[in-house]
């Protein structure tokens, strides 16, 4: 009876939601910047511009296995285009460790919460 109930408890939980959710969240924030500062940049991600801003630029954004597209523009400096691939999370590993598994694994990959971006990304312009 009891491995019953520990069982069903581990489903539920791991229906809630994956470790790496619940320990470092669905959002993240990615510090932009450029050298030099005030480029004025654009980003995208899976086709579509989640983002203009302008260097330096903290920018929060929903966690995602799909790349970021960045491309940054500075009168007299020539235009900056870098692709950002998404990393694993170290958190997804709590799955394991915690005993949740395959499903708390798979609601993490599901929303997100199994990827990050680097902390700070900088693009380096060049004068023309």
């Amino acid at each position: 009876m009891d491995k019953v109930i520990l069982f069903l408890v581990s489903v539920l939980l791991g229906m809630l939601g994956g470790c790496a959710g619940v320990a470092s969240g669905y959002m993240q924030t990615v510090d932009l910047q450029s050298e030099p500062s005030g480029a004025s940049c654009e980003v995208a991600r899976s086709g579509g511009i989640i983002a203009n801003l302008t260097t330096p630029a903290a920018l929060t954004l929903k966690r995602s296995d799909a790349p970021l597209s960045i491309a940054c523009k500075k009168i007299g400096y020539q235009n900056a285009i870098t692709i950002v691939d998404a990393e694993e999370n170290p958190d997804v590993a709590l799955n394991w460790i915690a005993g949740f598994g395959l499903i708390s694994y798979l609601a993490d990959v599901q929303s997100g919460a199994a990827y990050q971006y680097p902390p700070v990304i900088k693009l380096i312009l060049r004068k023309k």
